[in-house]
């Protein structure tokens, strides 16, 4: 994970950990930090709204926990190396090269290709999926 990124997750993680989920929304993973992990319920709720669900309806504990999917909590070491277990790899369809997003309270985890021609990337990270295939770094 870029140090950029990574220095925010570590002034709100205990320890050098980080969540990694499915992104209820995009076709790509997230990262977050323990505080955001406590939060989520509400990040969901804020989703479901803008995506104009019913603002009078609450989800469920079940919708939620649905639109969340799995998470699993990842140690990281100082240069912000982490190991992306089979599943998670395969849900983002993650393969040999990675490109992470800073997007506000979360770090989007694309396979840069999916990246390219998804709706709801801008054109600038768009850009820097290019870049990352052609073989930058």
């Amino acid at each position: 994970m870029p140090a950029r990124l990574r220095a925010t997750l570590e002034a709100n993680s205990a320890g050098r950990t980080l969540f990694v989920s499915r992104h209820p929304v995009a076709p790509c993973l997230m990262a977050y930090d323990r505080l955001f992990h406590e939060e989520l319920p509400d990040f969901l709720l804020r989703l479901a709204e803008e995506e104009g669900q019913d603002k009078d309806r609450k989800p469920t504990q079940s919708e939620l926990a649905r639109a969340a999917g799995v998470s699993d909590e990842l140690p990281f070491d100082g240069s912000g190396r982490f190991v992306l277990p089979p599943f998670m790899r395969r849900t983002g369809k993650i393969e040999t090269k990675a490109l992470f997003v800073g997007a506000l309270d979360i770090v989007e985890i694309w396979n840069p290709e999916i990246a390219l021609t998804a709706d709801c990337v801008p054109a600038a990270t768009r850009e820097v999926a290019e870049f990352l295939l052609e073989g930058g770094k």
